[in-house]
């Protein structure tokens, strides 16, 4: 070459990409390599495929001297070179590529196999492959093993025979420093026992997947990750994972330290800065070949009252070797729902780039042991929050109602009604729209390609936690469909019993800290949620990433209350964090060694585990938690509820009301609920108004809700007697969204089993029963001559009433802002009593509009 900086001798230095490679020592050292990816000869620095280096080919022809013509970089830029290339092999005698030496005393470890190396004192020199040790001739007419390879080295064995230009023919004997006979041959090498593809099991997504054999690299086979991001090698004496295929690149992200393994699949311990790596390489073994568009096809229909007995034989019939959902099946659809967005979002806990890029799993590729329930280290009971594992999905809401059911292990077993199969085919019952539903899933996961799961999973690599969301998400319509929520939705779902969501600023203090020690005591279900950044900022000036820096809180973020307990008059709350990590680091938190005397650790039993789980005192609860959700599960005297339900359908062309009589036999709690199917699955029907009263019969007692959400209900100790029920709906929201019908659950949950009677609805009743709630709860009085009139704000409307002052008929006619009164039109008319409220009206907000009114009003005796 015109060059000096290329031209020299370049000595076989092993095989890289499939091909052989070679190097020139010295100052201006360099590496003549076959570049797999982009086809082609290149000269660079060191054995690397992503980088253009000093040269390339034109051409890629078997070996480098036949190139015909290169890129060259010489004077800044990039030159069209022929290079002549000199083929050396009449002038060196082809060395054996291997080399094994035997028999070294003294325990030295030097033995194995040495590779051919590179050209040392005009001689082959070889190394072995884990870098620590060579054999080579030292110039001095002494041929050694040795660390070293110049005059100054501490040899092993040697032999003195000037005339040999191997050391596997030497003439004199090779000794150790023992004087012990060493054993130099020629060899074919290390068995050829390595894994063309290789498969990385671990929670880190950059490391997992699947790696393909690229080559021998340092005398040992070399693996490049699919997406070729990572390449897995050997370097000088340990096993690394790198970005570059490059033996001057010694930065890595795991390694092993078992320079003897032949190939990472030996390796059993892996690591960082002496910080242990959860990780194997096992060879890649693709249980299931199953093209999942054309198995679908082949895959009968499944009946949704099917047991999984049934299930399993449908599959035989249909040659079928396991269960694929054809209702929610492991494709992008299932991830996104239909027509749904591809791309992800890029934040901590949601941070899927593309669904279009995962890859579906079945779960025996994923665990090597599958179990529905399993025992890990430390576990208490084989089920138990802190195996919960949030993955990449922004359902923190539904993990942490999840974690707080988790503390009563039967209630999640309840859920399943058969364990691990074959077939893969498992049922789980929620309460979906106040109906105990049974919903039938496969075992396939989304995964990162051939690497981990990325949703929810279990520390011990149980497959109950996958289930629940894979089962919860069919439910709704897809995975992503489960980003943001409350928990006491969840609740609801998991649970079957009411739930209610409200902010802690709502109440007043003492009333918040009364419910709390109840409710987390008596086994009921509590989580809180933190607030927006913009909340922070203007309370702390902390961003999120501040906030959570200084104090351990996630701003956005759902949290599950275990406790609450008083000691010296010092309140603290325990709380968890579904993601099994992120702390509060205030006042009581693990790392506050001045509050926690032995007196006080052993009255709240805390453990100072870095597990998620943290106390906090409640006045810093109440600082910077925003809302609080509740699952009823339990009576405050601990008694788990029972319930009664009942499905009934609206209907303008058939009925529109229901009641309800039951009775109860002791006092105590009761809640009586309305449900309809979430609008979460965008093929659910949006939201009928909900209207729900509860009244004894001298209607002393009335309770009321009514809203359009997914589901209202009332609560309260009733005394013993006779209690009636309503449920209707005006039927606004039925005619604005064009709807014919809309289905609703009633449900009834008392400490005894509830005993529930359909009956006749009364409207007289009901609008009687009503104007005792506007009295009670007016949000709006005004008081007229002959009358007062009354409006209690619902969820979803007006509730309008008046309470005559004289005998007298009123007549009203409202201005309403986009709403509509029951029956149409906006005249009503009223003949009061005096003292006793009356039923004015009742309007419908349109979706999404105010509450405003406006009204004149005429009475006459």
């Amino acid at each position: 070459s015109d060059s000096c900086k290329y031209k020299g001798m370049y000595c076989y230095c092993g095989e890289f990409a499939g091909k052989p490679a070679y190097h020139k020592p010295g100052m201006n050292e360099k590496y003549l390599h076959y570049n797999d990816q982009q086809k082609r000869w290149d000269i660079d620095s060191g054995l690397d495929m992503n980088r253009k280096g000093f040269g390339f080919s034109k051409d890629a022809p078997e070996l480098p001297h036949l190139v015909k013509e290169w890129d060259i970089w010489a004077d800044s830029k990039w030159n069209e070179m022929k290079l002549k290339w000199k083929p050396l092999t009449t002038w060196v005698k082809k060395p054996p590529r291997w080399i094994k030496v035997d028999a070294i005393g003294m325990n030295t470890g030097s033995e194995g196999f040495y590779k051919f190396w590179r050209i040392h004192n005009k001689r082959p020199a070889f190394k072995r492959a884990d870098g620590r040790y060579n054999v080579h001739y030292n110039g001095n007419g002494q041929w050694a093993v040795a660390s070293k390879s110049n005059l100054e080295y501490t040899y092993y064995a040697k032999c003195i025979d000037a005339s040999a230009y191997l050391p596997n023919q030497t003439k004199t004997p090779w000794k150790d420093n023992s004087g012990n006979t060493v054993a130099v041959t020629a060899d074919q090498g290390p068995p050829k026992d390595y894994e063309e593809k290789l498969l990385v099991k671990t929670e880190k997504s950059h490391l997992g997947g699947l790696y393909i054999y690229a080559g021998e690299f340092g005398s040992r086979p070399s693996y490049w990750k699919e997406d070729k991001k990572m390449c897995l090698r050997f370097s000088i004496d340990q096993w690394i994972f790198s970005n570059a295929m490059d033996e001057k690149v010694t930065s890595y992200y795991c390694k092993s330290d078992e320079w003897d393994a032949w190939t990472p699949v030996s390796c059993t311990k892996w690591g960082k800065k002496n910080e242990p790596v959860d990780l194997k390489v096992v060879p890649f073994e693709q249980k299931h070949k199953i093209d999942l568009e054309q198995a679908l096809k082949k895959m009968p229909k499944i009946d949704p009252n099917a047991t999984v007995a049934e299930i399993e034989r449908g599959c035989k019939a249909a040659d079928m070797e396991c269960f694929i959902d054809p209702d929610f099946p492991p494709l992008l659809e299932s991830l996104v729902g239909e027509g749904g967005q591809t791309e992800g979002l890029n934040r901590e806990r949601e941070n899927v780039k593309n669904f279009a890029s995962l890859q579906w799993r079945k779960i025996d590729e994923i665990y090597d042991e599958v179990a529905l329930y399993r025992m890990g280290e430390g576990d208490k009971v084989a089920i138990e929050p802190a195996d919960i594992n949030q993955g990449q999905l922004g359902n923190c809401w539904f993990c942490c109602s999840l974690a707080a059911l988790a503390e009563h292990p039967r209630a999640i077993k309840d859920i399943f009604r058969r364990g691990v199969n074959q077939t893969g085919v498992y049922q789980l019952r929620f309460c979906l729209a106040g109906k105990w539903t049974w919903v039938t899933v496969d075992d396939f996961f989304p995964c990162k390609p051939w690497g981990p799961p990325v949703f929810m999973t279990s520390r011990d690599q149980e497959l109950w936690v996958m289930l629940l969301e894979k089962a919860y998400a069919k439910a709704h319509g897809s995975y992503v469909a489960l980003k943001s929520g409350l928990a006491a939705r969840a609740f609801e779902d998991l649970t079957g019993c009411p739930a209610e969501y409200f902010h802690l600023d709502s109440k007043p203090k003492e009333e918040i800290w009364e419910s709390l020690k109840s409710l987390a005591g008596s086994g009921c279900l509590v989580s809180v949620g933190t607030n927006s950044e913009e909340y922070y900022k203007e309370k702390y000036g902390y961003d999120a990433a501040t906030l959570r820096q200084k104090t351990g809180i996630v701003t956005q973020h759902a949290y599950s209350v275990l406790e609450a307990k008083e000691y010296k008059g010092i309140r603290l709350v325990q709380i968890r964090n579904p993601w099994g990590s992120g702390e509060w680091h205030g006042d009581w938190s693990d790392e506050d060694k001045r509050h926690w005397t032995k007196d006080f650790i052993k009255a709240f039993g805390a453990e100072f585990v870095d597990d998620g789980c943290f106390w906090m005192s409640f006045d810093d609860m109440l600082s910077y938690f925003r809302s609080i959700n509740v699952g009823y599960t339990h009576s405050p005297r601990g008694i788990k509820f029972k319930d009664w339900r009942s499905t009934k359908t609206f209907s303008p062309d058939t009925k529109m009301a229901y009641a309800y009589k039951f009775t109860v036999k002791r006092e105590g709690p009761v809640l009586v609920s309305m449900h309809q199917p979430d609008t979460r699955n965008i093929k659910a029907q949006q939201y009928s108004d909900m209207h729900l009263l509860v009244f004894d019969e001298k209607m002393g007692v009335v309770l009321s809700k009514a809203d359009d959400a997914r589901s209202v209900h009332v609560r309260d100790t009733l005394k013993p007697g006779k209690y009636t029920a309503m449920a209707w709906t005006t039927g606004i929201r039925l005619k604005h969204h064009g709807y014919k019908s809309a289905e609703f659950t009633v449900a009834v949950h008392m400490e005894d089993k509830p005993h529930v009677k359909e009956t006749a609805f009364d409207m007289q009743t009901r609008n009687d029963a009503i104007g005792v709630v506007c009295k009670q709860n007016a949000k709006h009085a005004k008081d007229w001559p002959k009358y007062k009139f009354l409006g209690h704000l619902t969820g979803c409307g007006w509730y309008f009433a008046v309470e005559g002052k004289d005998d007298v008929t009123v007549e009203f006619e409202f201005s309403f802002t986009n709403q509509e009164m029951e029956g149409g039109g906006n005249h009503a008319k009223a003949t009061v009593t005096a003292g006793k409220p009356t039923h004015l009206a009742i309007t419908c907000t349109k979706p999404g509009t105010s509450y405003n009114y406006k009204y004149s009003a005429k009475w006459h005796q």
